[in-house]
This record gives C-alpha cells, structure tokens and sequence, in this order.
C-alpha cells in the first residue's frame, strides 16, 4: 500500500488521538512542523517525511527553535 504525504499525516494524527493526546488543528499550516501534539506531560512538534533526506536545514532550525520556545520535543 502506498501512502501520500497528507496520507501518512492523517494516519499519525489518528494514532496520536488514540493514544489521548491533544492534536493541533489542521487549520494551522507551517512548513516547520506539521502536528504538534500534547499531553500532560510532554509537548511534540512533529514533521512527517516520506524520505528523511527532504529535510532542509532551515525547517530543521525553525524546529528546533520552536521546540525551545515551547519546551517541545521536536519529532
């Protein structure tokens, strides 16, 4: 079975839900991160790849900062 990017996204968020974390609305588009989602204790900044090696270092460093502003983890 082949997925889409958007495809892969959906079913992350799924899972994520299931698991009772708060999701981020799909309202919010960024090119830094594409979920970000909390539960009491943790806070993930998240960015689906289909291939790791897309990742250019600007959205890298914008997660990175994201992640320290909000004492996320980015992902």
């Amino acid at each position: 079975m082949e997925f889409t990017r958007e495809g892969l996204i959906g079913l992350v968020r799924a899972l994520l839900k299931r698991r009772g974390y708060n999701i981020s609305s799909q309202e919010f588009s960024s090119v830094a991160y594409d979920i970000i989602a909390s539960d009491e204790e943790n806070i993930f900044i998240i960015k689906v790849l289909y291939n790791v090696d897309t990742l250019k270092q600007d959205v890298a460093n914008e997660l990175k900062l994201l992640s320290k502003i909000i004492r996320a983890k980015p992902l």
